[in-house]
C-alpha cells in the first residue's frame, strides 16, 4: 500500500459537494480505416485482469454501460464497465479503452478515506495492464470536484450569488446588462477559467460554473479541476498517488479561497480532520 502522507483536511456539516472524480487517461491507437475510432490493443486482457484484482478487494458488482453490439473502438475514453461492492453503492470504479476513474459521492469522510479506495484502483490499474511500463503511455491525470449551491446555501439569484459568494462577475458587458436586461433579471453565464498551477508541478487548474439543478432545486454548479497533461509516459501507482495527493490539496485550497466567509458559515460548522484529529 502506498504510504499516506501527512495531511490535514476539513469537512463542512452542510457541504455543497456532489461528487469527486479521479481520472487517468492513456494513449490509444488511431485506426487508419476510421480516423475517429481509437483502439486499445490490450483492453480485453486488462479488463479481465482488472476485474479479478478488484473482486479480490470486494468490488464484485459489475455493470456494463454499453451494449455488446456497439464496437468498442467507436467509444474511446468512455467508461464501459462499472464496479461497485454492491449495487447502487459508492465509491465505484469505471474503466474503458484509455480510461480509469474512481468516483465517490456524499456521505464523504474526507480525502484520506477516499484515497484508500483510489490506491486500490491505481495499483490494480498498473498491475493489470499488460507490460504497463512499455505499453501504458499515460497522457492525462485529472481530479475533479463537483459542488452544487442551492437556495439553502444562499443561491437565490444566480448572478448575484456568483459575484458575492464566489467572487465571479458576469461576463456580459455592463452596458448590455444596463440597457437590455429586464428589471430583476440577471445573466446566467456559463463561466470557465483556466490557469497554470505550480502545485502539482506542470498542472493546470480549471474553474467552471454554470446554472443547473441539484435534484429538483435550481443551483449554481461549480467544478474545480486539477489536470496534468503530459509529458506522456508510464507512471507507477505510487507516482500517480503522489500527484493525486498534491492535486487534492490544491483543489481544497482553491475552494477555500473562492468561497466567501458568509458562504462558508452557511456550510458550517467546519470540522478539521486528519493528523492528530
Amino acid at each position: 500500500m502506498t504510504p499516506v502522507p501527512p495531511m490535514q483536511d476539513f469537512l463542512y456539516d452542510h457541504a455543497s459537494l456532489v461528487e469527486v472524480i479521479a481520472e487517468v487517461h492513456w494513449e490509444l491507437k488511431t485506426l487508419e480505416s476510421n480516423p475517429h475510432a481509437r483502439i486499445d490493443p490490450y483492453f480485453d486482457i486488462f479488463r479481465d485482469q482488472f476485474l479479478d484484482a478488484l473482486k479480490s478487494h470486494g468490488f464484485a458488482h459489475e455493470e456494463r454501460l454499453f451494449p455488446k453490439e456497439i464496437p468498442i473502438e467507436l467509444l474511446p475514453y468512455k467508461p464501459h464497465l462499472l464496479l461497485r461492492e454492491q449495487q447502487n453503492q459508492w465509491p465505484l470504479f469505471q474503466i474503458g479503452p484509455g480510461l480509469f476513474t474512481a468516483n465517490i459521492v456524499p456521505p464523504y469522510s474526507g480525502w484520506k478515506e477516499f484515497r484508500e479506495t483510489l490506491i486500490i484502483g491505481l495499483e490494480a490499474l498498473v498491475s493489470s495492464y499488460p507490460l504497463a511500463p512499455k505499453t501504458m503511455n499515460i497522457g492525462r491525470t485529472e481530479l475533479r470536484y463537483i459542488d452544487a449551491f442551492t437556495k439553502e446555501l444562499g443561491m437565490d439569484i444566480y448572478g448575484t450569488f456568483l459575484e458575492k459568494d464566489l467572487g465571479i462577475s458576469s461576463c456580459l458587458p455592463k452596458k448590455i446588462v444596463e440597457n437590455f436586461l429586464p428589471k430583476d433579471r440577471y445573466p446566467e453565464s456559463k463561466i470557465e477559467n483556466r490557469f497554470p498551477s505550480s502545485k502539482p508541478e506542470g498542472s493546470e487548474g480549471i474553474l467552471r460554473v454554470s446554472p443547473g439543478m441539484a435534484g429538483d432545486k435550481p443551483a449554481a454548479i461549480m467544478e474545480l479541476i486539477c489536470r496534468k497533461v503530459g509529458p506522456r509516459g508510464h507512471q507507477t501507482s505510487a507516482a500517480l498517488a503522489d500527484w493525486f495527493d498534491s492535486a487534492h490539496f490544491s483543489v481544497r485550497d482553491w475552494f477555500n479561497m473562492i468561497t466567501s466567509e458568509e458562504l462558508q458559515k452557511r456550510m458550517g460548522p467546519r470540522r478539521t480532520i486528519g493528523d492528530g484529529q
